[in-house]
């Protein structure tokens, strides 16, 4: 199995411990002055997962690591949920045979099995063979950490994520191809969390490291970061174009799952700008390429997509057959956020059909997701309206938004 909750926390305690610099003497002399002072054996003790930490002791250790609390609460939510769910078996793996399957689960949309390797992966990262793709074990190291902070943004958990990103960017030790890479999540991660102008800042400085450099993997990264954040402000012919720039340069690399997600955050730009004929077109096209990678991921996406533009044209059946399906692999994925978004599609309709006992119940299950669903999921926020107010059954054209 998975190394469990309390041996994976515990270790990401010791690694923010030695991020400072700091010894298990100096946590327990800066602790005295704070409210809960915490003994150095005990720390020893919950860094090798023998013990859990306490809540009160965790604000302690926020406050001498300089880490807000929300960032340990994330990390512990996401440890804890792979403990329920059960993760795969990492145990014997070399830190290379675990970063290649992390690698082809993110590919297949397998997120938490991608989280789990890449998390189980980091204690290995700097004794471990050298990849021809670092230049030290330290450059090795962080982008470890970076993968571990992409899955966990994913899977909802962004203020985590960003904390990971930005202490590799005060590190300063990656290449120019990963650094555009660096940039680029961390556009993305601000952009979820609603700074846009940093959003853009870096987005623009990805871009032109990305041209810099002449990796078509890396400029399709950058390129489909900016159109997102066209998208985001509207600028839906802007996001149409960078989205092409995006897809030509994965399809020279060669990544058709990269594709795949282009073409779907394109069709939703095409619905945007009311050319649903266009949208169509390219849902098909990103399906075929989803469906050929084994991406359950992005499948679910295109699936809420297409039961959109079909309740939009009034094939009330074949929209909800796609949300069930769409449902059903989300499940499946133990996907948190992918689940929402389809049940939020299935409770919508049954509003407006006047359905209120499917409504209803449908309504329960989302309120128990709400705490795993980041505050930039479009549906998030309609579910919210919806609740607080009374059912209305007027239909209206409103269009899934790809994360």
């Amino acid at each position: 199995m998975a190394e469990s909750c309390t041996v994976a926390f515990g270790r990401y305690l010791r690694m923010l411990r030695e991020r400072r610099g700091l010894s298990l003497d100096d946590v327990a002399t800066m602790s005295r002055s704070l409210a809960d002072p915490v003994d150095k054996s005990y720390l020893s003790r919950c860094e090798n997962g023998r013990y859990g930490i306490g809540f009160s002791k965790s604000i302690t250790l926020s406050r001498i690591y300089g880490v807000p609390t929300e960032v340990l609460a994330e990390r512990m939510e996401l440890d804890t949920e792979l403990d329920r769910i059960g993760g795969p078996d990492t145990s014997g793996l070399s830190y290379a045979e675990m970063q290649k399957t992390a690698g082809a689960a993110i590919g297949r949309g397998l997120t938490w099995e991608a989280y789990a390797y890449g998390r189980d992966s980091l204690p290995l990262a700097l004794r471990s063979p050298l990849s021809e793709r670092f230049r030290d074990a330290m450059e090795q190291h962080l982008t470890g950490c970076m993968n571990v902070s992409t899955a966990a943004a994913a899977l909802g958990r962004s203020r985590y994520s960003l904390h990971e990103l930005e202490h590799i960017r005060a590190v300063n030790h990656l290449g120019a191809g990963l650094e555009s890479l660096l940039l680029q999540l961390l556009s993305c991660r601000h952009r979820v969390l609603g700074d846009i102008e940093k959003a853009r800042s870096f987005a623009d400085e990805a871009v032109r490291k990305a041209d810099e450099e002449g990796s078509d993997t890396t400029r399709g990264y950058a390129y489909a970061n900016r159109a997102r954040l066209a998208s985001h402000g509207k600028n839906y012919r802007e996001a149409i174009s960078l989205y092409q720039v995006a897809f030509k340069a994965h399809r020279q690399a060669g990544r058709i799952g990269d594709c795949s997600r282009i073409l779907s955050n394109l069709a939703n730009a095409y619905l945007d700008l009311g050319r649903p004929g266009s949208a169509r077109r390219a849902l098909a096209a990103a399906e075929r390429l989803a469906v050929s990678v084994g991406d359950t991921r992005a499948r679910v996406l295109i699936l809420i997509l297409a039961g959109e533009i079909d309740e939009s044209e009034d094939r009330s059946v074949e929209a909800t057959r796609r949300w069930r399906e769409a449902l059903d692999l989300a499940k499946n994925l133990k996907d948190k956020i992918l689940q929402f978004k389809t049940e939020f599609y299935l409770y919508r309709h049954a509003v407006r059909q006047g359905d209120g006992s499917t409504a209803n119940a449908l309504a329960r299950r989302l309120v128990r997701l709400v705490a795993w669903i980041p505050a930039d999921v479009e549906e998030l926020a309609q579910f919210k309206d919806m609740a607080s107010s009374k059912p209305t059954h007027r239909k209206r054209r409103v269009f899934a938004r790809q994360p």
